[in-house]
């Protein structure tokens, strides 16, 4: 994986690029939990808003197109699973090494997975992978007041 440092020099956003790679190797080497499939299509299918790429925005919106056939674009849902579980995976490794808001997180293109939604992914992922000792991973909510 080559991310060159003169291109992205927001630490943010190169350690982001980076992870989202790791993920989408994990994924072609491992592939996708059931259980995390299960989850986020539970969330496609009841419309929780927005998700956490472009790629799985676009994925998720062909895999439930109707006029594929009665279930949808199969092979759009595959890569929806598979984008979904690579994204939620770069964002947890992401939170294990630096602290940050929900809203480093948004790009334009596309509405971003609700936080309550993307929350529940994570901590999925985290039962999964629980993070290594000295590592921490918590959402917090703001309170607003």
């Amino acid at each position: 994986i080559f991310i060159s440092t003169r291109l992205m020099q927001d630490r943010f956003a190169l350690a982001f690029e980076f992870l989202i790679n790791v993920g989408h190797q994990f994924v072609d080497a491992i592939g996708v939990p059931q259980s995390f499939a299960d989850l986020a299509w539970s969330q496609a299918t009841a419309e929780v808003r927005g998700e956490t790429s472009r790629d799985a925005w676009e994925n998720r919106r062909r895999s439930q197109d109707r006029s594929q056939g009665r279930d949808g674009d199969e092979k759009a849902r595959t890569v929806f699973f598979e984008t979904a579980f690579a994204d939620a995976l770069a964002i947890y490794m992401l939170s294990l090494t630096l602290d940050f808001d929900y809203a480093d997180l948004r790009e334009r293109e596309y509405p971003l997975l609700a936080p309550a939604a993307l929350a529940e992914r994570l901590r999925h992922i985290a039962e999964l992978f629980p993070p290594n000792p000295g590592y921490e991973f918590d959402i917090r909510y703001r309170r607003r007041g």
